[in-house]
């Protein structure tokens, strides 16, 4: 399919005509709601995109691979209800909106290696995620984690600032690692039992100056 500004979509159907895959080679920018109710649909493969708006994949069921390489700004509600994606790669992210993982029940490894800033409600209801590696992540809006039942581990050792209720009932979480944190907010840990905390001074006189 070639669209009006030049760009082509490839579209790959299967034997009862229901999309499985979409390839988009030219795409760096897309609107709001690009993929909604796609339940057939298997893999995305966007190379060069770059920049998408709000509600980007939306109750795609089958959704399996998703190829994102450049991607570097999502808006709100990036991927919310698709129950088949076990891991996510974005290499190139680096700041996204509010609601970024939304009842996802089969993540459960989320790699952001270049992430610095996100919204409100980073994860929230994505009850398998095990492992996030979120090294350069500086500042995080309110409720960044929410209700992720499997996370035991948290290791963001560049976090800067928070805002509000910044875990809200993870209570799988046992180890706390955030050597740099230096400003949070109210509610900084809700329904929390964490039982270990890196035992290194720098962080020992962090967690004691936080108010």
């Amino acid at each position: 399919i070639e669209m009006k500004n030049g760009e082509t979509i490839e579209i790959v159907l299967n034997e009862n005509n229901e999309v499985i895959k979409l390839e988009g080679k030219d795409i760096k920018i897309v609107g709001n709601d690009f993929l909604s109710y796609n339940t057939s649909i298997h893999e995305l493969n966007l190379p060069n995109l770059q920049e998408v708006g709000d509600d980007f994949l939306y109750c795609n069921k089958s959704l399996q691979e998703l190829n994102l390489p450049k991607l570097e700004r999502v808006g709100n509600h990036f991927l919310d209800w698709n129950e088949s994606i076990h891991e996510l790669n974005l290499p190139n992210l680096q700041e996204v909106g509010n609601q970024f993982l939304y009842l996802n029940e089969s993540i459960q490894e989320l790699n952001l290696p270049s992430l610095q800033k996100v919204g409100d409600c980073f994860l929230s209801n994505n009850k398998s995620i095990q492992e996030l590696n979120l090294p350069n992540l500086q500042k995080v809006g309110n409720n960044f984690l929410y209700y992720n039942e499997s996370l035991k581990e948290l290791n963001l050792p560049n976090l800067q600032e928070v805002e509000d209720s910044f875990l809200y009932w993870n209570e799988s979480i046992q180890e706390l690692n955030l050597p740099s944190l230096q400003k949070v907010g109210e509610c900084f840990l809700v329904s929390l039992p964490v039982v270990n905390k890196n035992d290194n001074k720098n962080n020992n006189d962090n967690m004691r100056g936080l108010r």
